[in-house]
């Protein structure tokens, strides 16, 4: 059980006493929201003491020694005991209003809730300070009204001043409607609510039906021409001897407003989660959705589907010579020119970079798509003028055609890839389509994708690491393990240059247990010659993410190598976190409840929402390069970073900012309170010979900067 007194000031006279049962995490929100409230309005005389307990008995028992004004409860619908929770409260306190805290929008049910004896209800989801406090001072004052009304209603004309008074002074419209509908008496309220004097009122028709009802909501079109939507509830009653019905009605045009925003904010999340953010093209996810449901209806009209990958050419150099603002622009000017050059039943997607794709369905033949694939050379060729700089862009356009060349969408995108290479090999600005005839051996993207089958096996895959320090100690806490790859013939190859590869054909889930079992042997390797334990981390692809036998791939590698599980870190990518939010949390839970440390890597360039976040149990967000780069002099990523690191600390959660290259990233990174970094201002990723070294050097009394 926790009390929490609002802060004191000397123009608080009077507090509101509130006990809250329920979740310890909204106990928080509710905390601060309240805070945040007196804060505002610190000319107001009302303060508040909030106490907060998980248990209902518990509840039940600090009501009674305690007088409270007002009772929080959560409930949720599908809890059979949550009605009946908020029966017993009415029923043995019936002096004390009850507000219940609904996790789902769902009006049906805090109907019941009404039903049940709350006096008012609050979807957790669409809370804000001003609804809460206005709620919980309604919902008090209403609930003094209405037990002052069950006692003196029965001796009206002794009591009819002070009801009247009370009536005025209530912040709910309250009107007497008599049988013929005709309304008998407005407050000043409801004068307020209609733009109209409350004098004038009385002999007027009501307007609305009038039947006694726990809850009905209407829409009231006011004098000045604005509509308010009002919650009414509607009682008999008796007005100097006569049948009467009494309305209160409450303004819920503010709570319906923020409820709809709520609804967009929603809408524009789910957007963004199958959208790409600069060009507002369907991403992968939706650009693969599209494609499946395409599939199935050429199947069934004997047509074909055509797959169009494209490529600029030479984007690289804008990019570099103009710079990647520059660039963002021109992918823009590109994807608007895509859209039109196609039909309203087509799909361009952006995969990233430079890449796009076309989806063309219901085609008569092959050559349509060589049709679509010549007009997009020709209108991207046309000269664009960005900034004042003219520029010459082309594309490589590669074909692939359902069920002609491959029957599965995996094979369709890597041989319409496989058709774009080939155009980049003849001089680029054209189109090929795929030709299974064509000779790809001496291709570099083919040999290493038959290399990557057998790279595990011959054991040619190598790990660097790259270390990680406390932000303000410089002492080395972890290291990144990164992959690479000695291929007999190219030499030592990036991860950009083979994992897309590898996520493409399934390779990845193989190499990614040989890196989880070769990084906890490493590590342990290490603590058993002495050396100061520290934590790896390593990146889990989406693939592998995916794989049912994840957590017991993990458990096996920490069984086998005696490796304590805090000495090793498992990073998800923000998008990888995204795809499936149901799976995400419950893997996520698994793997955390084996002690294992987990954080979200490239955090920022996903679009999970700070509701989706707060349920993964997660350490640490890491902060992705592009936002550290130019910090602090790039205003919009000094502000991206300053809400990474506030939310995550919000949350819990510690940050780590990657791509750390300058003494003017460091301190602007202190001074927010980042928690930790890395990037070639610590150190360059090193050999496991060159990092062992440093742990030499850390376990001795010298230790050097950064180490």
């Amino acid at each position: 059980m926790e009390q929490i007194a609002s802060e004191s000031s000397p123009q608080v006279s009077e507090h509101i006493s509130i006990l809250h049962i329920g979740e310890s995490s909204r106990e928080c929100q509710i905390s601060a929201s309240l805070q945040r409230w007196r804060q505002a309005h610190a000319d107001i005389e009302l303060g508040f003491v909030l106490t907060c307990t998980r248990q209902f008995d518990d509840g039940l028992r600090l009501l009674k020694p305690n007088r409270f004004s007002v009772v929080l409860l959560d409930i949720y619908s599908d809890d059979p005991d949550s009605l009946d929770k908020v029966g017993i409260l009415s029923s043995e306190y019936p002096e004390i209003p009850v507000i219940v805290l609904i996790i789902d929008n769902d009006h049906d049910f805090a109907s019941r809730a009404i039903k049940a004896g709350a006096q008012d209800y609050l979807f957790k989801d669409h809370l804000n300070d001003q609804i809460m406090m206005r709620t919980i001072r309604y919902t008090i004052e209403k609930h003094k009204l209405s037990i002052l009304l069950r006692n003196h209603l029965r001796d009206l004309r002794a009591s009819r001043e002070r009801f009247r008074n009370i009536i005025e002074r209530n912040a709910d419209a309250i009107i007497i409607v008599d049988k013929t509908g005709t309304v008998r008496f407005a407050n000043k309220a409801a004068g307020k609510l209609f733009d109209r004097e409350a004098s004038d009122l009385p002999g007027e028709l009501f307007g609305f039906p009038i039947v006694a009802k726990d809850t009905a909501e209407i829409d009231i079109f006011r004098k000045d021409g604005k509509k308010a939507i009002a919650e009414m509830r509607v009682v008999e009653s008796e007005w100097s001897g006569e049948s009467v019905f009494l309305a209160t009605l409450r303004d819920v045009t503010k709570r319906r407003e923020a409820e709809e925003e709520m609804e967009k904010m929603r809408k524009f999340e789910r957007h963004l989660a199958y959208h790409d953010t600069l060009t507002n093209l369907p991403n992968r996810s939706l650009f693969y959705d599209r494609l499946n449901q395409a599939i199935n209806q050429t199947k069934r009209a004997n047509s074909l589907t055509a797959i169009l990958f494209l490529d600029l050419d030479g984007f690289k150099w804008v990019n570099d010579s103009l710079g990647h603002s520059k660039g963002d622009m021109l992918l823009q000017i590109v994807a608007q020119k895509l859209k039109r050059c196609i039909r309203e039943s087509d799909t361009v997607a952006r995969l990233g970079g430079d890449e796009f794709t076309v989806m063309l369905p219901n085609l008569d033949n092959a050559t349509n798509a060589a049709v679509v694939a010549r007009k997009i050379l020709e209108t991207l060729s046309k000269p664009l003028s960005i900034s004042g700089n003219e520029i010459h862009i082309t594309a490589s356009v590669g074909i692939s055609v359902f069920p002609t060349d491959a029957e599965d969408i995996e094979s369709l995108m890597r041989f319409a890839d496989i058709a774009m290479y080939r155009a980049k090999a003849k001089g680029k600005n054209n189109f090929q389509m795929f030709d299974p005839s064509i000779d790809v051996i001496d291709s570099r993207r083919f040999t290493i994708e038959k290399g990557l089958r057998n790279a595990v096996d011959n054991l040619e895959f190598v790990v660097h690491y790259q270390p990680q320090v406390d932000i303000n100690t410089g002492k080395m806490i972890g290291s990144e393990a990164l992959l690479r790859w000695q291929n007999p013939d190219f030499g030592l190859l990036y991860p950009t240059e083979f994992i897309p590869l590898a996520e493409e054909t399934g390779l990845i889930v193989n190499i990614g247990k040989w890196l989880l079992r070769k990084v906890c042997e490493q590590n342990r390797k290490w603590q058993k010659t002495g050396y100061d334990p520290i934590r790896i981390s390593l990146n889990l692809s989406a693939r592998q993410f995916s794989e049912d036998d994840l957590v017991d791939d993990v458990v096996n590698a920490l069984n086998d190598t005696k490796l304590d599980p805090q000495y090793l870190e498992l990073e998800i990518t923000e998008s990888c976190a995204m795809q499936d939010l149901e799976y995400t949390v419950e893997t996520l839970h698994a793997l955390k409840s084996r002690g294992v440390r987990l954080s979200v890597d490239d955090f920022g360039t996903g679009y999970s929402s700070m509701g989706y976040l707060k349920r993964y149990p997660v350490d640490t967000l890491k902060i992705d390069q592009s936002f550290v780069k130019n910090l602090p002099s790039d205003k919009d990523n000094s502000a991206i970073t300053t809400a990474i690191i506030a939310m995550a600390h919000s949350l819990g959660k510690k940050t780590i900012a990657e791509g750390v290259e300058t003494d003017e990233q460091v301190r602007f990174l202190k001074s927010l309170r980042c928690d930790e970094m890395q990037g070639f201002h610590v150190s360059k990723p090193l050999t496991s010979d060159s990092l062992e070294e440093l742990l030499r050097k850390r376990s001795a009394p010298s230790i050097p900067k950064y180490c």
